[in-house]
């Protein structure tokens, strides 16, 4: 799957965290998002279940469809994006490509932010927002919709959720590329569970599920054990 990468479903999942704390606009937007959103926020136990979609040009058929995981388990975090699966655990950041068969281990460096899930991004992204429109186009759900000015690449968005109870549905990105042209991503929420999570969800979360300690040493469990290791070492 070429054009699904963790950079999309980090950008979306950078962008709606970051979006509760921008200016109100439309209906109660502050409001709204505080509340869609303080799920992610604190160390409480958090898992998410999505599924993502690409779509090129103005295509109502995905090109491409893929499972998408985002786990928090206290200071630990995981994330699943088709063949892709990243953990954070610590001053570690492990990405593992079970397409290309590599396992990648980044340590950073002291105050290094994680590019996990694309917070810089979205943050720079958030300078270029405006348009906010709110609207409610079938029962039990609303929308924000935005758009992007000023930031090549990216056109628009919108952000789904259910009203009564504040929970995040979908958000849809609408890019258009240069060299490769009009597309989008949605990114469809199946299920969001707080606090008490599956075990299954908190295992994931270890590093250890790959690699055995001391990480460094590239000593790979038997799960990955024919793929090639990567080392980068931001401290040194």
């Amino acid at each position: 799957m070429k054009t699904i990468t963790q950079m999309h479903l980090a950008v979306g999942v950078g962008l709606v965290m970051l979006f509760c704390t921008s200016p109100a606009n439309a209906q109660d937007f502050r409001t709204d998002f505080q509340q869609i959103f303080s799920p992610f926020y604190g160390n409480a136990s958090l898992n998410m279940e999505m599924e993502y979609r690409w779509f090129e040009g103005d295509a109502e058929e995905a090109k491409e469809v893929a499972q998408a995981q985002y786990s928090r388990v206290g200071g630990q975090v995981y994330s699943r994006l088709g063949h892709l699966e990243m953990i954070q655990e610590g001053e570690f950041t492990l990405t593992v490509d079970h397409q290309e068969k590599m396992v990648i281990l980044q340590r950073l460096a002291e105050g290094q932010q994680s590019m996990m899930f694309g917070a810089p991004m979205a943050d720079t992204l958030l300078q270029f927002y405006q348009g906010v429109q709110y609207d409610e186009p079938s029962p039990g759900l609303a929308r924000y919709r935005f758009s992007f000015e000023g930031y090549p690449g990216y056109e628009s968005g919108e952000l789904w959720f259910r009203p009564a109870t504040h929970q995040l549905a979908r958000y849809v990105i609408s890019l258009d590329q240069p060299g490769t042209g009009k597309a989008r991503f949605e990114i469809h929420v199946n299920q969001i569970q707080q606090g008490n999570i599956p075990t299954s969800a908190s295992q994931k979360a270890q590093i250890s599920r790959f690699l055995a300690t001391p990480y460094s040493e590239g000593r790979l469990r038997s799960s990955v054990s024919t793929y090639r290791f990567v080392y980068l070492n931001n401290q040194q």
